[in-house]
């Protein structure tokens, strides 16, 4: 959801438990697949270990976790897809967060592990994800949320919008190997398009080239900060798709972005 620095992420879908094999392969005890108001509630949230083990995110780990983004491409899929499905609402208890999603779209909740770099490692990111039923995973709409310290007020804590935007390209994009070696071969490219501030929210663009893959991922992302009740959190929206399914998905995606209404932050 590419390597950087640190240790988040070892490799494709190491960071987050339960959505790396298919949904319905490899369950979790904090993960269900589904409607959210399934059957298998109680284990669908991240409570217990999210509680047990809670981890404050330093400043310099928060740039990476849209990364997390793309390794949850792995999701399987089995029914029609319709691009052009209504947002149905999400309103989530746990988080006291609220967005629009497509209709008809899959759900699956887990969690996303801590780096042994960064300070409280051992605790568990709660990760949301929603994407269509066919379409190989390609399209998907991921929501993670990361407690913070209370002192993280405002998002300026972090920078700029700009300022996020280009840290948050400068952990993906990895053509610095080639000023090193000409014959490093394909590396991974990022490449920021916009970022700016609305609404107390840094929306984010940009596109992702993997050496493995023959087009670019294009990403939007929303990064806000919110009181959930209980913690201060740092959510982390993002969408994606492949470039050049763009045009077919990028108005719903950009409605669902725009839709995200985090909880009011600490005043």
């Amino acid at each position: 959801m590419p390597a950087f620095a640190g240790s988040l992420v070892s490799g494709p879908g190491a960071a987050v438990d339960g959505l790396r094999q298919p949904l319905a392969r490899r369950p979790t005890p904090f993960f269900c697949r589904g409607a959210a108001r399934c059957s298998q509630a109680k284990r669908c949230t991240a409570g217990a270990s999210e509680h047990n083990n809670i981890a404050y995110l330093p400043r310099r780990g928060v740039v990476q976790l849209p990364v997390l983004a793309l390794f949850w491409n792995t999701i399987s899929a089995s029914a029609a897809e319709d691009t052009g499905s209504a947002l149905v609402p999400y309103e989530d208890n746990t988080d006291n967060f609220s967005i629009q999603v497509p209709d008809g779209w899959m759900f699956g909740s887990g969690g996303a592990a801590g780096g042994k770099a960064f300070s409280g490692s051992s605790g568990t990111r709660r990760a949301l994800a929603w994407y269509p039923q066919t379409g190989g995973g390609d399209t998907n709409v991921t929501v993670l949320t990361t407690i913070v310290g209370a002192d993280y007020t405002k998002l300026g804590s972090f920078g700029s919008a700009q300022d996020f935007g280009n840290n948050l390209v400068i952990s993906m994009d990895r053509t610095y190997l080639l000023r090193r070696n000409r014959n490093a071969g394909p590396v991974q490219r990022a490449k920021l398009l916009d970022a700016k501030e609305q609404d107390r929210k840094y929306l984010l663009e940009y596109t992702v080239q993997k050496p493995e893959e023959d087009q670019p991922r294009h990403f939007l992302s929303a990064v806000s900060l919110g009181f959930n009740g209980r913690y201060n959190k740092l959510f982390t929206v993002t969408a994606q798709c492949l470039e050049s399914e763009l045009p077919r998905y990028r108005p719903m995606l950009q409605a669902t972005i725009n839709s995200f209404t985090p909880p009011a932050p600490i005043l």
